[in-house]
């Protein structure tokens, strides 16, 4: 730095009153140290920054003391400030993913709220009190409704349809179908579809599968619960879906439990199809 730049930088700092300049030295040492916990401030460097900006005679050892404690104060502030930030690029990048897309236009569209599930306490073990906050923070988090997870969603005749992975976190594939603020129907699967052409496949059944391997069209009508093969213009072929119920059911040692039921579905039919494996 110049001369005549020294002499200038001097006199700016010499014009401001001593709150401004302890906050502003503060400030800069702050940002100059970030939040690294590795990179601590020594008091040689907070001497040498009061030194830097031309203090009056005299004041020295008392603005480095107020400037350590201005320093302390604002690196909170700081910390607090950085996180939070971060904390919201983090939401929006969440927000931001196509499976929080979908979870949040299924809770809309079936008036849940939005999939979150369950959640670990963050707190410090070494905290006076962190067994019982512990405690009360998995009660909480226990009784919370943690909404559905939707993998896929699609319009049907005006129905919203969702392919659902569970409940609540109770783990139960199932397509879910709902017009407006009408009725929720919720038709469960025998396996685990990952998508759309899964699910129409394991509805189905053998013979959709065999339909889909020899290239014949298949349409599933989501909303009236059939699936129909066009072998031809004049030959059609509606079959029931094969899904599952659940009720609760006594075991062999005498407790209730709840068992998956297989079934026939055709509409608002349902035929206990236990048969069927």
């Amino acid at each position: 730095m110049a001369v005549r730049d020294k002499i200038l930088d001097g006199l700016a700092w010499a014009g401001v009153e001593e709150p401004v300049r302890v906050a502003k030295i503060s400030a800069m040492l702050v940002r100059e140290n970030g939040t690294d916990s590795y990179n601590r401030l020594t008091k040689t460097r907070i001497k040498e920054a009061v030194r830097n900006t031309s203090p009056p005679y005299g004041r020295g050892k008392a603005i480095t003391e107020k400037v350590e404690a201005e320093t302390a104060r604002q690196a909170e502030i700081y910390t607090q400030r950085q996180k939070s930030q971060a904390d919201f690029a983090e939401w929006l990048r969440f927000m931001a993913k196509m499976e929080t897309r979908l979870n949040c236009a299924y809770a809309h569209a079936f008036g849940r709220p939005r999939y979150a599930p369950y959640a670990y306490y963050s707190g410090d073990y070494s905290d006076t009190g962190y067994h019982d906050a512990r405690r009360a923070w998995d009660e909480k988090e226990q009784a919370r409704d943690k909404g559905d997870e939707c993998v896929a969603l699609t319009h049907w005749q005006g129905h919203v349809v969702c392919l659902v992975n569970g409940v609540n976190e109770k783990h139960q594939v199932h397509i879910a179908t709902r017009r407006h603020d009408g009725e929720i129907v919720r038709t469960y699967f025998r396996d685990e579809p990952e998508d759309f052409a899964q699910a129409a496949i394991s509805l189905g059944g053998p013979k959709v599968r065999a339909a889909f391997a020899l290239g014949i069209r298949v349409t599933t009508d989501w909303v009236g619960r059939t699936t129909t093969v066009h072998y031809t213009k004049q030959r059609e072929l509606t079959l029931p879906w094969q899904a599952r119920r659940y009720e609760e059911r006594p075991n062999a040692h005498g407790y209730v439990n709840l068992s998956a039921v297989p079934v026939l579905i055709s509409g608002t039919s349902m035929i206990d199809d236990e048969d069927e494996v």
